[in-house]
């Protein structure tokens, strides 16, 4: 029996997933896929050892066996259990208000309830129903309330969908105001096609009925989104990836491109010349190459000036705006016992054309195609 209960243990832990590892059901290493898909099969494997220490019978044992297997695996079928959504106060810089736990239908009840205009949402969930995802979503846009994965949680499926509803705006407009925390990891993959809560083989007698569920899907996905929150790559993204995969906001492009504010970023020891002039690729709204990787040669053909004031400096790059003909100025502003901050601007020279950027955000000195985890505050 001891031989049944390492080797249950052992299956357990590598259907544990690392951190960046693409998760999938269907074919290579199976995968757990969510917390709550974890918990069962930590019970099956405490039942098989429990069996074993009590002494049961054969026939005990395999019945016991079977019955922790059987609900492992309606849940690797797509039945649910019923465990939903809490939400709970929190004493956060980044949140007031906390959604833990998988997304069920009712979980719009408890959010009506708890949330109020303008609050702070943070989020960690492996998903749930999508159907209430967009419910959520709606829910929060309407609210104009701040959503947020911040550090150590993840927030995949039906939660990315919730997610995405987080605004700011007056009246009728709204505008994105959602954080991803370096640390913290977002998801998105197309919904389970289903009519009875099982995913459906879209095959042979149920191709037309797997056709209308998947309309239906995209409809109740352009009926939720009434603010045009959704960037239509990102709903691309989402659709073509099945369910037994995840679209991972991972890089620094990826957020940007969804409206994706991100924070917890680790500031540079040194801010160089090479990170300065990838700041103003970063910030071109004309550029052309979005993925360029910013080198020394390049700062250096383009820098055309350099110049000091007490605890700051200027450097100015040639080659951007429409037809690369506009300048690019950043101003490093370094204040005793605080980290150095830094402005963008174009136009410089031309101050009736100027436009003024302002203040950026620390991943701007990365590349776009650089992975969020890697900078991560710690």
């Amino acid at each position: 029996m001891a031989g049944a209960a390492n080797t249950a243990l052992s299956q357990l832990k590598r259907r544990i997933p690392n951190p960046g590892e693409r998760q999938n059901r269907h074919g290579g290493k199976a995968y757990v896929r969510n917390a709550t898909e974890l918990h069962l099969l930590i019970a099956s494997a405490l039942c098989i050892v429990e069996g074993e220490e009590k002494g049961m019978g054969h026939m005990q044992y395999r019945a016991l066996l079977w019955f922790t297997i059987s609900v492992s695996a309606a849940w690797g079928r797509g039945v649910q259990p019923a465990f939903s959504a809490d939400l709970i106060k929190v004493n956060s810089p980044l949140c007031e208000v906390k959604l833990e736990g998988p997304i069920q239908p009712g979980d719009l009840k408890k959010l009506e309830e708890a949330l109020t205009p303008r609050m702070r949402l943070c989020l960690n969930s492996p998903g749930g129903s999508y159907l209430e995802g967009l419910r959520l979503f709606e829910h929060i846009a309407a609210l104009r309330v701040h959503t947020v994965v911040d550090a150590g949680d993840s927030c995949f499926s039906a939660c990315a969908m919730a997610f995405m509803g987080g605004a700011d705006g007056a009246y009728g407009d709204r505008l994105p105001d959602r954080t991803l925390h370096a640390g913290g990891r977002l998801g998105f993959h197309s919904p389970f096609l289903s009519r009875d809560g099982s995913e459906m083989n879209v095959d042979g007698d149920r191709l037309t009925a797997g056709v209308a569920v998947g309309f239906s899907v995209v409809v109740e996905l352009i009926r939720a989104d009434k603010y045009n929150l959704l960037p239509k790559s990102l709903v691309a993204n989402m659709l073509e990836t099945p369910p037994s995969s995840i679209y991972q906001i991972d890089t620094f492009k990826k957020a940007r491109e969804a409206g994706i504010a991100i924070t917890g970023v680790r500031r540079p020891e040194k801010i160089t010349k090479v990170m300065l002039y990838q700041a103003c690729v970063n910030s071109d709204p004309w550029f052309k190459d979005v993925d360029k990787v910013a080198d020394d040669e390049h700062a250096r053909e383009s820098q055309l000036s350099v110049t000091s004031i007490d605890n700051s400096y200027r450097i100015v790059f040639n080659g951007f705006g429409l037809q690369n003909m506009d300048k690019c100025a950043v101003d490093v502003v370094s204040s005793p016992g605080r980290p150095a901050q830094f402005r963008v601007q174009f136009g410089y020279n031309t101050p009736q054309q100027r436009l003024m950027l302002g203040r950026k955000p620390t991943w701007y000195l990365y590349p776009p195609s650089a992975t969020i985890y890697q900078y991560a505050l710690e």
